[in-house]
């Protein structure tokens, strides 16, 4: 029988094929050097490739080191709400979510332990300038959005850092009713957690842009800023918690 899940890593994957063995390898690498019980969940936002495959072929081979959920979604419904999906299926003690290409080290998630006796509720990664390699154009509109945000989320320095733990105990607080489905929803999950006056910590993690990413240079952003209005403009604050 496997232990309780120290920590529940959820992935949100779509259309992923082309990048999915060497993420797997690298993810496979971690699991199995690493010292406390992990859980691994996939959340599939209606892959029209093999991604589903790859992933079925990945827990046969490691299901018996490690927990792995795969949610398939039957159609596309935005990062959003296959995060929100995969983060309410988690059963570790700790659950965050990142994305499936590994831009930042797993081994980065080591850093849990020094918060494990602290009030810290929530735990935040802020890409360092001087390693992360991102094209130009995302490099402008990051720093154009960078500066929006500051304006409305002032006490977070890198709102859409691909690394952000949570103790199980505030998920359902801050996912249950999640209206954004699409990239800006990190956006949302900040705003409640300073609605709710959670505990925060704001640490350096090492970043790499990796080739092949989902974003689409015009598309991406203009999604974000509308989000960013909705944020503004909308009360995304969950009543019934």
């Amino acid at each position: 029988m496997k232990d309780n899940p120290y920590l529940s890593i959820v992935f949100p994957v779509y259309n992923e094929e082309s990048r999915l063995k060497k993420s797997l390898i690298t993810i496979s690498e971690f699991i199995t050097t690493s010292d406390y019980p992990i859980e691994l969940i996939f959340s599939n936002d209606g892959s029209t490739d093999k991604t589903a495959f790859l992933l079925e072929t990945f827990k046969e081979l490691f299901s018996d080191r490690v927990i792995i959920k795969i949610l398939n979604h039957p159609r596309n419904r935005g990062k959003g709400a296959v995060v929100r999906d995969g983060m309410l299926a988690a059963s570790g003690n700790w659950v965050m979510f990142t994305d499936v290409d590994i831009p930042i080290p797993l081994k980065t998630l080591d850093i849990i332990k020094e918060f494990e006796n602290s009030k810290t509720d929530v735990i935040l990664g802020r890409r360092k300038k001087e390693i992360s390699k991102r094209k130009w154009y995302r490099q402008f509109t990051g720093l154009i959005f960078h500066l929006l945000t500051k304006l409305i989320l002032p006490q977070f320095d890198d709102t859409q850092c691909p690394f952000k733990i949570f103790r199980k105990s505030v998920v359902v607080a801050l996912f249950f009713c999640l209206k954004l489905q699409k990239f800006g929803f990190d956006l949302e999950i900040l705003k409640k957690i300073r609605k709710k006056r959670l505990k925060f910590a704001q640490i350096d993690v090492p970043f790499t842009d990796v080739p092949g990413s989902k974003l689409h240079p015009l598309k991406t952003p203009v999604s974000l800023f509308i989000d960013l209005l909705k944020i503004i403009f909308l009360d995304t604050e969950d009543k019934t918690h």
